[in-house]
């Protein structure tokens, strides 16, 4: 999680030219509402364009292009538009969108192809930190070698199976886990 613009700057200067892969999760709340970054969420582009990858969910999409993401439709052109100021690939988790009903679509927009991964919505309330783990779970995909749009359909069904197996731990419920 960044704080602010400065931060990821300092993570862009960092990284500098090093060919490895990298996904961002571009965490602007926290899952209890709280704001986690300060400042105006399109300052960082500089980092997402380093990307290989931003995953960013309904109203993180919204408010990183300034478009309403509420449909799958929203989602299409919020990813088009990232896509269109110079990031690589975008990742549009479709679990806060309204027309998810029993499946959850999450919308893949590489360049010119797009693709939409479906998964059925499992019961219940959300377990914390399903962003974050499947960054991460990409991320591990792409370190093994996975072109990109394998390593997201993996973790993405990866998450499926730790959210169904989710567990209810001091009044949150937390992924299950896969052993």
């Amino acid at each position: 999680m960044l704080p602010d613009a400065a931060a990821a700057a300092a993570v862009c200067e960092a990284l500098g030219d090093a060919p490895v892969p990298l996904v961002v999760d571009p965490v602007l709340a926290s899952s209890r509402g709280g704001p986690l970054y300060a400042g105006d969420p399109r300052d960082l582009l500089p980092l997402l364009r380093r990307a290989t990858l931003v995953t960013p969910n309904a109203p993180e999409a919204a408010a990183l292009t300034g478009r309403a993401v509420t449909d799958l439709a929203g989602a299409r052109a919020a990813a088009r538009a990232l896509v269109d100021d110079g990031v690589a690939a975008v990742l549009v988790k479709g679990g806060h969108m309204d027309d998810a009903g029993a499946a959850v679509v999450d919308l893949l927009q590489m360049s010119a192809v797009t693709r939409e991964i479906r998964h059925a919505r499992v019961p219940g309330p959300s377990p914390r930190g399903t962003g974050c783990a499947l960054a991460t779970a990409i991320a591990v995909e792409l370190g093994r070698g996975a072109p990109l749009a394998d390593a997201v359909e993996r973790a993405t069904a990866w998450l499926a199976r730790a959210i169904a197996a989710a567990v209810d731990v001091g009044g949150e419920r937390h992924l299950g886990h896969l052993g």
